[in-house]
């Protein structure tokens, strides 16, 4: 089969399609960014869609020839362009349309467990909305392959929640989230992405809605653990954080890019994510794995424990640089005696203003830079401006105050640790 998939660079979207592909099926990646789609699938061709602007016209090019679709298009934060609304409601209701209109006979919206009648976070009620739309469609044009699925919280490599969970797991202790007694019931993305093939593969008509549950609830206690577990560490006493500790770190988790914390996660958490799983065992004839066990069959990597480690230091460690470059650009400016600075400049052949602009700019040069890396705009090429900064800086220090490489509190001979930390801090913010 030729099957469109939007948001197939994602997590969700990304095992999808590989599942489908072991399968021998044939499949067209669609996303905004079609250069890294076409990096991600070579042997196949991307399409290009934007889901804040394209209308069900757009859609009708890119879906000649496909035999169903599948939109694993989604956001966790709401910002600009990638709004709740243009990303699960207009997006994928122009899509929906333009499948309806050309008679695609299958396709597979992915929403989330929480969409339904008890709908109450932004992520959830404009999920609800584009599933609703889905399912009207595929009954006013009687297309039986036309399914909703409802995932819970999905765990494995490379998802938001599961790197945020496996972060908890890899502290010292780990926290017990609440009172302790929240429960969820995750799957893990290998089934999740398996029982999207069998819907795809399936005869006949699927279920119009099927929420995609774990074979049991469990506390979050217990998933940290399970993940705890996996990353090969031994089990660690959890320390409590409430509630209300939890919802008041929201504002950093956002301004760190911490999405997988926020408000909505937090109710869909407090208020439980659970169903029944017998709907979909009859439905597929299938049953998911415990999570335990899915987790055996693709054992942590070294890498997986770093990542668990470093999911926090991430955000400071930048945060730390950004702040001596600020501390230096203050210190610069204001509180190191100017005429010293001019002084220490002064083997450049300069004096006078021109020793003192020479001193001010340098002060500015740290502080733009400084403050830039604060804000996390472009953080890894501003990691490569200040390493030519520190480089310049260096060179002219050697012209002007050789001495310093033999002061004991180390003025210059420290910027080789500040050049191997932003080497570090290059290495995990920059994109794919």
């Amino acid at each position: 089969m030729r099957i469109l998939i939007t948001g197939a660079s994602g997590f969700i979207g990304g095992r999808a399609a590989a599942a489908l592909l072991s399968s021998g099926h044939e499949i067209v990646p669609c996303g905004r960014d079609q250069k890294r789609l076409q990096r991600l699938y070579p042997f196949a061709q991307a399409v290009a869609c934007d889901f804040a602007k394209d209308t069900a016209g757009d859609w009708s090019g890119r879906l000649a020839g496909a035999d169903a679709v599948i939109n694993a298009a989604g956001i966790f934060s709401s910002g600009g362009t990638n709004s709740f609304d243009a990303v699960h409601v207009k997006g994928p209701r122009a899509l929906f349309e333009a499948c309806a209109s050309a008679g695609i006979p299958k396709l597979i919206q992915i929403s989330a467990l929480g969409a339904g009648e008890g709908a109450r976070t932004p992520f959830h009620l404009t999920k609800r909305e584009a599933d609703d739309c889905c399912m009207k469609l595929a009954a006013e044009h009687n297309l039986g392959g036309w399914t909703v699925i409802r995932p819970s919280l999905v765990v494995g490599q490379g998802g938001q929640s599961a790197a945020l969970f496996a972060a908890f797991a890899a502290l010292p202790w780990p926290p017990r989230l609440g009172d302790g007694t929240w429960v969820v019931q995750p799957i893990h993305v290998a089934d999740l992405a398996h029982a999207v093939r069998l819907l795809i593969e399936r005869d006949g008509s699927v279920p119009p809605v099927l929420d995609l549950v774990g074979p049991a609830p469990m506390t979050t206690d217990d998933l940290t653990q399970a993940l705890r577990r996996w990353l090969g560490l031994p089990p660690a006493r959890a320390f409590p954080l409430p509630e209300r500790a939890l919802r008041a770190s929201i504002p950093l988790a956002r301004a760190l890019s911490f999405d997988a914390l926020s408000e909505d996660s937090l109710t869909m958490l407090a208020h439980g994510n659970t169903a029944p799983i017998a709907p979909l065992a009859q439905a597929l004839h299938w049953t998911p794995r415990e999570i335990g066990a899915a987790l055996a069959c693709e054992p942590a990597t070294e890498a997986a424990l770093w990542h668990a480690r470093l999911f926090f230091l991430r955000p400071a460690l930048r945060i730390g640089l950004a702040l001596i470059w600020i501390a230096t650009a203050i210190v610069s400016a204001f509180v190191f005696p100017l005429e010293k600075s001019m002084a220490m400049v002064s083997g450049l052949g300069v004096s006078g203003w021109q020793a003192a602009a020479l001193v001010y700019a340098g002060a500015a040069v740290d502080g733009v830079l400084g403050f830039a890396l604060l804000l996390n705009i472009r953080s890894a090429t501003i990691g490569l401006l200040q390493l030519v900064t520190v480089a310049i800086f260096t060179i002219l220090a050697c012209l002007t105050v050789p001495q310093a490489w033999i002061d004991p509190l180390g003025p210059l001979t420290k910027n080789i640790a500040v050049v191997l930390a932003t080497l570090v801090m290059i290495a995990m913010e920059a994109k794919r």
